[in-house]
């Protein structure tokens, strides 16, 4: 949820700012396509290590922590160079944690019905992001960018301390993956 309100006004944000739309395409087409590219091999690469429910954990937190600091230029701070560095740590973060979830998501799939289950999954959230990235223009309009990403960010939080909760509930306070 956090992730889809904070992303969906981001184009917005970068032309109310006053980036060109080459920039834009820059940053989000090639910074933020290769950062996001590299988190997911980065990802994919560390989330055995890490152990599966510690790595949604972290990433989740990382990327909560990389959409809250997009509030930073959206108050009015920072250089259009920030812009990028802010743009790449997000897209890396975010395909941090899309791995560690989409591997979630597969660990919860019965091997019996694994498409379905998966396809179940994933629907949700594509019902979740659609919902909820709808209202941000909305958010933004009446509270401002600095506070969309704020807000977004504690949503990206609250999402991880339910993961928590729900994985010690189902595991006994154990943390099995």
């Amino acid at each position: 949820a956090g992730d889809a309100l904070g992303s969906a006004m981001l184009r917005p944000f970068l032309i109310d700012r006053g980036l060109e739309l080459a920039a834009i395409g820059w940053m989000l087409g090639t910074v933020g396509f290769s950062a996001g590219l590299l988190g997911a091999v980065v990802g994919g690469g560390i989330i055995n290590l890490l152990g599966r429910a510690r790595s949604l954990v972290i990433f989740g937190l990382t990327h909560t922590l990389s959409m809250l600091l997009y509030a930073v230029p959206a108050a009015g701070m920072g250089t259009e160079a920030l812009l990028y560095g802010l743009c790449a740590a997000e897209h890396f973060a975010g395909s941090l944690a899309s791995v560690a979830l989409f591997t979630q998501m597969m660990d919860r799939s019965r091997v019996e019905a694994a498409a379905t289950d998966y396809t179940a999954q994933s629907s949700t959230l594509a019902v979740a992001v659609g919902v909820v990235g709808a209202t941000s223009g909305f958010l933004t309009e009446s509270v401002g960018y600095t506070t969309l990403f704020v807000v977004a960010s504690i949503f990206g939080l609250c999402g991880v301390i339910v993961y928590i909760v729900i994985s010690n509930i189902q595991m006994g306070g154990k943390n099995h993956h």
